[in-house]
């Protein structure tokens, strides 16, 4: 069976934290290869193939049939003409058989190529399987960094919930001295208000990407509960540009599986012409026959039953045929021709493809390239914010700002955090696309 590794190899371990196993991007790959059905199925076509891929069923190899027939029979004769034998009533029993062995020793060389489109098919079910890998692979990473985007920024809303709360209280304790108004208090409490709404609807969307994730790992049956290990700060470590075009070129499915194409095509038309060639075979076999039979009838000068009467019979046998087809309407060239059409229109789909995946790995690079130049500056932007947060927060308290200017402060943390958090996750979204294109998310070892 295939050993599968991805790009991101990690010690795979098991813990518990209050009833929760802990779960690392890369156990969550492995628990998805193991229980997804499409990459059983693949798994099952590879063990097909690699059965059917023999020189016998290329037709190499001899066969050898063995036969055998029994055959009884009774009658009766009354002939009166027949002066020797009037009546007679006979029975009789024959046992023949054959073994016979039969073998091509010359056809065009059609069993070279046909084990040779044998080894290609057992090649197209191994791109098939490493095809499956992939779609599910790249499946079990979005959702699991989707599941910490959001777990992350589960953490922000909190943290600015808390201050929400802080400036309720706050405010609250300022109108026992009389130093703020029940507007000043309602507004607070809106704002604390608001903000738990949103972290609950946040707790009930973790919970859905939660049973999405253990939907693709195959366990969406599981009561299982699961603590994410790893966080979007996990960068995945890539090539430079020049490196990845080429690793995409030599390693990209889509583009294996044309060539692949391409390879069975050519495959195709060599069987074809094979058709124009003669076939020579050989026989060889043994035949034999037991023959047993009884006359009850009185032998006329003896005056004695004539009984029973037993033959044997052995045959061997050796045979050479050739068979050669003179005329069948243009039907062996025409086939020909259409192998050599569908070739060439492989050639021109492999070209096409070379070309739209070349585009969008530049397409994706580049988009790549502009997600890490926003990440640094949303961090930027996320430490101004906090900055601007913590001076606010000391204005308010000393009365120097209004309930209004903190608030919007505070909202502007929040969307600063939230767009850091995000463009780490664009980031990695990209790379896995990179990764994709370029092969990278499956090896075969």
């Amino acid at each position: 069976m295939l050993r599968i590794s991805i790009i991101l190899l990690m010690l795979v371990q098991f813990s518990f934290l209050n009833g929760q196993t802990e779960l690392s991007l890369s156990q969550a790959l492995e628990i998805s290869l193991a229980n997804n059905l499409q990459v059983r199925f693949q798994e099952k076509q590879i063990t097909i193939s690699e059965n059917n891929d023999t020189w016998a069923n290329a037709g190499r190899t001899p066969t050898i049939d063995i036969a055998a027939t029994n055959q009884s029979a009774i009658s009766q004769q009354i002939n009166p003409a027949n002066v020797i034998l009037p009546e007679q009533l006979s029975y009789s029993t024959g046992l023949s058989g054959s073994m016979e062995m039969n073998l091509v020793l010359y056809n065009g060389g059609r069993v070279k190529y046909a084990k040779s489109g044998l080894g290609l098919q057992k090649e197209q079910a191994a791109l098939n399987m490493r095809m499956a890998v992939e779609d599910l692979t790249e499946q079990v990473m979005l959702a699991y960094y989707q599941v910490l985007l959001v777990e992350e920024q589960e953490t922000v809303l909190e943290e600015v919930k808390l201050l929400s709360k802080d400036r309720f209280d706050f405010q609250e304790l300022r109108k026992t001295y009389g130093s703020a108004s029940t507007f000043d208090v309602i507004q607070a409490k809106d704002a604390y208000l608001n903000d738990s709404i949103a972290f609950i609807q946040l707790e009930n969307q973790i919970a859905a990407l939660h049973n999405n994730l253990k939907l693709v790992m195959g366990l969406a049956d599981s009561g299982d509960e699961y603590v994410l290990i790893d966080n979007l700060e996990s960068v995945i470590p890539l090539l430079e540009k020049e490196a990845l075009q080429q690793r995409m070129l030599d390693s990209n499915t889509d583009l294996l599986n044309l060539r692949l194409s391409d390879e069975l095509a050519l495959n195709n038309i060599d069987i074809q012409k094979t058709t124009l060639k003669p076939s020579i075979g050989l026989g060889l076999g043994v035949s034999g026959n037991l023959n047993s039979s009884y006359l009850d009838a009185e032998n006329p000068i003896t005056n004695e039953i004539i009984g029973s009467n037993t033959s044997t019979g052995v045959n061997p046998f050796l045979s050479i045929s050739a068979t050669h087809r003179l005329f069948d309407s243009g039907l062996r060239k025409t086939r020909i021709q259409n192998a050599e059409i569908q070739w060439m229109a492989n050639k021109d789909l492999l070209q096409n493809m070379e070309q739209n995946i070349s585009t969008q790995f530049e397409n994706t690079y580049l988009q790549m390239e502009t997600n890490q130049r926003v990440l640094n500056m949303s961090a930027e932007q996320l430490e101004n914010a906090s900055r601007n947060l913590e001076i606010a927060k000391d204005r308010f308290e000393n009365g120097l700002i209004s309930s209004f200017d903190y608030r919007t402060i505070q909202l502007g943390y929040l969307n600063a955090s939230q767009s850091r958090l995000e463009a780490r996750f664009n980031l990695i979204n990209s790379q896995i696309a990179l990764l994709n294109l370029t092969g990278g998310l499956y090896t075969k070892g």
